[in-house]
């Protein structure tokens, strides 16, 4: 229910009851508030439309916009609990609205944030990478030489094995349904680089080694 805008002009109040029944609203204080994902919005007025809804659905009692996870939170009063008709509003607005449950929120939520977390790690990766590189570029070779490139090939593990997992679990999603994607020849060029760089590494090939740019790549 409400994947689709298309739905809009099938919903009615009759089904104001089988939206109750798979849970979409949940009591809080003296309301049932309603999740929906909606359409990013390009521009601020839009979200200044979202507190003039209750002058098309008074029941309506409050509204909270999350511009971090493009989620509306709506508690309507109890006593004029009408979903369909909200979801309806909504679809006119063309914000084509999907009812979520809060624990489907939760978990959203806790993936962008992980998200951030994985990005922010792969940026201070790279960074530290960059450090032990660029001597590499200014011309320093020898045994310190090495040793920096041993730097950076552990520096680089995390980013390889973690930071790198949603491109593999997009490359393999693009092999198990046999259609091609970007992420899966941008995972292949990583990983072969990342396998040319260790064994660059203990082969003490520094032409082959490219940390550096595969750290950046992710980044």
């Amino acid at each position: 229910l409400g994947q689709n805008p298309t739905y809009v002009h099938q919903l009615n109040d009759d089904q104001d009851n089988t939206i109750l029944t798979h849970n979409y609203g949940y009591v809080e204080t003296d309301q049932i508030c309603y999740i929906f994902q909606v359409e990013k919005m390009a521009c601020e007025a839009c979200a200044l439309q979202l507190s003039q809804l209750s002058n098309f659905l008074p029941s309506i009692q409050d509204i909270r916009w999350d511009r971090f996870t493009n989620t509306l939170k709506i508690g309507l009063h109890k006593n004029a609990n009408q979903p369909s008709a909200l979801f309806k509003l909504l679809a006119n607005m063309g914000l084509s609205p999907r009812f979520i449950k809060k624990d489907q929120l939760n978990q959203q939520t806790s993936n962008i944030r992980q998200n951030q977390i994985r990005v922010a790690i792969a940026g201070a990766l790279f960074g530290n990478i960059m450090l032990f590189a660029i001597p590499h570029y200014a011309g320093l070779f020898g045994e310190l030489q090495i040793i920096f490139f041993w730097i950076q090939a552990l520096l680089f593990a995390p980013i390889f094995v973690w930071v790198a997992l949603p491109f593999y679990r997009a490359a393999w999603m693009a092999i198990r349904l046999r259609q091609l994607n970007t992420d899966l020849p941008l995972t292949i060029a990583f990983v072969v680089g990342a396998i040319f760089s260790y064994f660059g590494l203990f082969r003490v090939q520094e032409h082959w080694i490219y940390f550096d740019s595969l750290s950046g790549f992710i980044f």
